[in-house]
């Protein structure tokens, strides 16, 4: 699976159209040629002077390395027409990177200070610099950031569906839907199962496709084959991000694992490694559970491959995250996982920290009063999040309008607060309810 858009070279935004001369987000050349291929490897970008010093990613109860929660460097980047420079001190990142490099740049901070940051973007995780000053919305006319929902312009008259990624359910929950509903009582809204397969990314896109959904919801960015379907209908997809979501894994509550990195969770779901004391726990099999990789992303971000990773056999497929949920706690072994908005409250497993490698410090999705730790995702300190997007068709019908609609609903100001409500990182709004 081949994604669509070209990734920047210099700051790795990956939504430019395939026939972009310039990157939307920073202004800078995007050549097809040279643009660096899509790879959901997760995004970090940290202060050094402020990260935890490295330690090996321990996994057993009691053991002395322990999760850690960081919260620190808020709002370090800005964008500007040319480079990133930090908003402490003119620190300017070189154009000749690429999207994949990870570059360590020195630069005089604060007069004679000097300070040390690591960039490592991911085509999934989105840094700080997509905030509303800062990203560029001009490639859709009719995309807005409004602050308050009742503002928004020519939402449509009707029933309208919709479906996709599992995670947005965590938005109805928190009443996205019901706010939707009080500024705008003639767009109505429901969401629509598919009627064959499982629920999730690719179904949602299909659907969209094949004109069974009028909004889809995503969490990856759109495929080759799936912008080319559209092309072939006379349509096209518009692809628009509006969150960051972190993914959490979690075992049965008895296992007692406090961490793993993520080369310990590709061996799981690879079937490298199948019991615990392998990872030094207990002497029991793991059961890894997982949603159908054709269809949901999280173990496309997780394994680094743009197509449907392979698993092992021992891997339990479920249908959907409270299927997961509810296998994971009735089987001793078992581990999954699912969006951190939707894990979060849930006391019938044991979420654990995840270390991007073996040699590094895990860092905890959930804090200790269960909340998510938003401010881990914003700042690429937390290993695996994921962008958000809304797809609109662009087929001139009632349904694109309502697309464009339901796109801008989510965009305003108190839609990307219901965002935050529910556990993800807005992306168009300068949050005040952050950790500081």
């Amino acid at each position: 699976m081949q994604f669509s858009q070209l990734a920047c070279p210099v700051c790795a935004y990956n939504c430019n159209a395939l026939n972009a001369k310039k990157c939307e987000l920073c202004g800078n050349s995007v050549d097809r040629r040279t643009s660096a291929k899509t790879s959901p490897r997760s995004a970090r970008q940290t202060k050094t002077s402020d990260r935890p010093q490295p330690a090996k990613a321990s996994l057993a109860e009691g053991s002395e390395a322990s999760p850690v929660v960081v919260a620190k460097n808020r709002n370090l980047y800005r964008n500007d027409n040319s480079s990133h420079r930090s908003t402490s001190g003119g620190l300017t990142i070189p154009k000749d990177r690429l999207a994949k490099t990870l570059l360590i740049v020195t630069g005089i901070l604060l007069g004679a200070s000097v300070t040390t940051i690591v960039f490592n973007f991911d085509d999934f995780g989105l840094p700080l610099i997509a905030r509303q000053e800062n990203l560029n919305l001009s490639k859709y006319s009719d995309i807005k950031l409004y602050e308050v929902m009742e503002e928004v312009p020519d939402v449509p008259e009707g029933l309208f569906s919709y479906g996709g990624a599992l995670c947005f359910a965590a938005l109805q929950r928190d009443g996205m839907n019901a706010a939707i509903s009080n500024a705008h009582q003639q767009f109505q809204l429901r969401y629509v199962e598919p009627q064959y397969g499982n629920p999730g990314c690719t179904t949602g896109i299909k659907m969209l496709l094949n004109r069974e959904l009028s909004i889809a919801q995503n969490s990856r960015p759109l495929t080759i084959q799936e912008v080319n379907t559209a092309t072939s209908r006379g349509y096209e997809l518009d692809s628009v991000p509006v969150a960051i979501d972190g993914i959490v894994f979690y075992t049965n509550k008895s296992l007692g694992i406090k961490s793993l990195s993520l080369n310990q969770l590709r061996d799981i779901y690879s079937g490298k490694i199948t019991n615990w004391r392998e990872l030094g726990g207990k002497d029991l099999p793991i059961t890894p559970v997982s949603l159908d990789p054709r269809i949901d992303s999280i173990l496309q971000l997780l394994m680094e491959t743009e197509n449907p990773p392979w698993v092992g056999n021992n891997v339990a497929i479920v249908r959907d995250y409270t299927t997961a949920i509810r296998k994971t706690a009735s089987t001793p072994g078992a581990i999954s996982y699912g969006s951190s908005a939707l894990i979060k409250g849930q006391d019938s497993i044991a979420p654990i920290a995840l270390a991007a490698n073996d040699s590094s410090t895990p860092v905890s999705a959930l804090l200790a009063d269960g909340t998510v730790n938003l401010q881990a995702f914003e700042e690429n300190f937390y290993p695996l999040t994921r962008r958000l997007f809304v797809v609109i068709r662009r087929d001139g019908t009632p349904e694109e309008k309502a697309g464009v609609a339901y796109t801008n609903l989510l965009l305003s100001e108190e839609g990307q607060k219901i965002f935050q409500q529910a556990g993800f990182v807005p992306l168009y709004f300068q949050s005040d309810s952050r950790i500081n």
